[in-house]
């Protein structure tokens, strides 16, 4: 039935583009930026340039197209950075003469006062090169592990094919760096936005605009709620700005506190039947936390003595890359935890891997629930719940003595619900003071002791920030900015049917608004 649409909408589209008519259907990426520079014919003089990078997949060309056309609305034009042989290989009628014209990276020189920048044409020197080769063997492990779907300093089966990738990576750094170094230095720009600031060529890029005294605005979608995006600025998006978004906010209130309590309902599966899930917001857990725990689980959890949960993150997600972890990786940590408490058997451990790894099953190839099980083997008084396993993980929070995350928010999850938790990288709720964060492997395990032996409960105050770190991380700051698909098939550039946030967040891009302006801000406010 989809496909039925999809295909009536792109033959009205294709009618409408051909009889010179207005798209309503812009069904293809090439119709959409077609209706997106028809919308654009009557547009405002130039106030200001800004650099946009459009690299990797068709989700962030196309973005970055989008981008382009929504800042030329706000007066502000676009230099776009490129590469050719991504897009022949992304968009192939860019590859076919006579029928480029018909591809969506031809419709793109269309844009008003566009400038085009070919990377593939500003290949740097040796020279040139070498300042950033320090710069590239540092950051090539995060772009590697990302590019695998594994972790930095990945160490398991597929830790060969990880080394290549680290190769590779690091001239792909080294080689963007330079030549991002000399396009700013011969196409001068107050601004750029680029995306992630984590992955593919955009840590050079953000290394190159530093250098430069440059300002870069990253941009990262948000898998939470389709079609949702943030930003950050200077830093990588998912390190989150939530000093200036909690100082955006104001007092706590009353009404944050409600929205904050409903929030948690949400999680658990617990609403009420007049309660309102919060917007399209992903939920984690598929089961209630009032649902019964599985036959296993339940007898499990009857054991006397200490008890902890521990929380891997999902492998791939790469909001856990550059985290300064205490241990080499998840699967050291992981070793060296249940090693820990195999040696405590009168002490118990439920170790719960991540839903979402059944969630984005395609992105995840290495999943913390077989690995703890592969190390736990023989161990009585160490279970594991694998990522695909029907289990609410706040069902399993009453009667802990701790919680292990590594930076999953399941941290934040057991603070708001008086769980201690200890941390083994720096998490993002870091300057929150929400867990304790070991500096070292003897000081985690240490930790885990006293827990054990003494107890320990977070403070009304740690509840109170949890909460707060919840409702603005989950509620609050992501921008309805791009279409749920992450296509642009399925964009307009203004109206109603234009992302609810966009103008919002396109003046954040421009500059206009500061990047702790939460959605729905006043839109004509100027920084």
């Amino acid at each position: 039935m989809k496909v039925l649409h999809r295909a009536r909408r792109t033959a009205l589209g294709v009618a409408q583009w051909a009889g010179r008519l207005t798209i309503t259907q812009p069904a293809l990426p090439r119709l959409a930026l077609s209706s997106w520079t028809a919308a654009l014919s009557g547009v405002n003089g130039l106030r200001d340039r800004v650099m946009v990078t459009a690299f990797r997949n068709r989700t962030w060309i196309e973005w970055a197209v989008y981008a382009t056309c929504q800042l030329r609305r706000l007066g502000v034009a676009t230099t776009l950075v490129y590469s050719s042989s991504e897009v022949r290989r992304l968009y192939p009628l860019a590859r076919v003469a006579g029928m480029d014209r018909l591809g969506f990276w031809a419709g793109v020189k269309s844009i008003p006062d566009v400038r085009l920048i070919d990377l593939d044409d500003w290949r740097p020197t040796l020279e040139e090169a070498g300042p950033y080769a320090d710069f590239a063997r540092e950051l090539a492990p995060t772009v590697a592990a990302y590019d695998l779907h594994v972790e930095e300093h990945e160490d398991g089966p597929l830790a060969r094919a990880y080394r290549r990738a680290v190769a590779r990576a690091e001239t792909l750094l080294l080689e963007s760096g330079a030549a991002m170094d000399r396009i700013l230095r011969e196409n001068p720009v107050p601004r750029v936005v680029c995306y992630s600031g984590l992955i593919g060529r955009s840590p050079a890029v953000c290394e190159a605009a530093r250098r430069a005294g440059v300002d870069v605005l990253t941009v990262e979608g948000w898998a939470w709620r389709p079609g949702h995006m943030i930003c950050n600025l200077n830093a990588p998006a998912l390190e989150y700005n939530l000093e200036g978004w909690l100082r955006a906010l104001g007092s706590w209130d009353a009404g944050r506190e409600a929205e904050a309590a409903r929030l948690l309902r949400f999680q658990e599966g617990a609403l009420g039947r007049d309660e309102a899930a919060p917007g399209n917001l992903h939920r984690v857990q598929r089961t209630a936390r009032t649902e019964p725990l599985p036959p296993a689980v339940a007898a499990f959890r009857e054991r006397p003595g200490p008890s902890f949960l521990l929380a891997p993150n999902v492998v791939g997600d790469s909001s856990i890359l550059r985290r300064q972890p205490i241990f080499r990786n998840q699967r050291d940590w992981l070793r060296q935890t249940i090693g820990f408490f195999r040696d405590r058997p009168a002490w118990n451990l439920v170790v719960r891997a991540h839903p979402d790894e059944a969630w984005i099953r395609s992105k995840v190839v290495v999943r913390m629930g077989e690995v703890a099980r592969q190390i736990a083997a023989g161990a009585p008084n160490v279970f594991v719940i694998g990522g695909d396993e029907d289990a609410s993980s706040y069902a399993l929070m009453p009667g802990l003595n701790g919680g292990l995350v590594w930076i999953s928010s399941v941290g934040v999850d057991m603070v708001a619900r008086g769980v201690p938790v200890l941390a083994a990288a720096r998490p993002k709720y870091h300057d929150l003071g929400l867990v304790e964060e070991p500096a070292a492997v003897a000081d985690y395990f240490s930790a885990i002791d006293r827990l054990a032996r003494v107890g320990a409960h977070p403070t009304p105050e740690q509840q109170m920030r949890a909460r707060q770190y919840l409702n603005v991380v989950f509620s609050t700051f992501s921008f309805d900015a791009f279409s749920p698909s992450y296509r642009a098939r399925d964009l307009f550039l203004e109206g109603p049917a234009s992302p609810a946030d966009a103008d919002v967040f396109y003046r954040i891009l421009a500059g206009d608004l500061p990047p702790e302006t939460p959605p729905g801000g006043r839109a004509g406010q100027v920084a």
